[in-house]
């Protein structure tokens, strides 16, 4: 019986460029064995939210087939801060209110799209 997702894997072709972006964008702390492993995670708290699986009906816009979406305190700040990073972030407006939660779509250095959302 399944209890919940317990990782989710990007697959890279450049490790520590990726590590690198998310910490620099996100100040995610990767916890990793050396620089020479092939794994490097991030453990978000025990008190975090849980986490939901979603499956969304396909679409002409859609680019790739999953998508993982983080969920941040504060979209707006994030967003600006993304923004002077010079991330790349998809979609006009760049943040999107849709029903009870706000997005926003960016592309990392090696073509993955990702979400960020905020739930009012």
């Amino acid at each position: 019986m399944i209890k919940g997702i317990d990782v989710v894997f990007f697959y890279s072709r450049d490790l520590g460029q990726l590590i690198k972006w998310y910490q620099e964008m996100f100040d995610m702390d990767f916890s990793r064995d050396s620089q020479e492993s092939d794994w490097a995670e991030f453990a978000f708290s025990e008190d975090s939210v849980s986490t939901r699986l979603a499956f969304h009906a396909w679409h002409e816009n859609v680019q790739q087939k999953f998508m993982i979406s983080f969920l941040v305190d504060d979209i707006h700040t994030l967003v600006k801060r993304l923004q002077e990073k010079g991330a790349e972030l998809l979609g006009t407006p760049l943040i999107t209110e849709i029903e009870d939660s706000f997005f926003a779509t960016i592309r990392d250095p090696e073509g993955n799209i990702i979400q960020v959302s905020e739930r009012k």
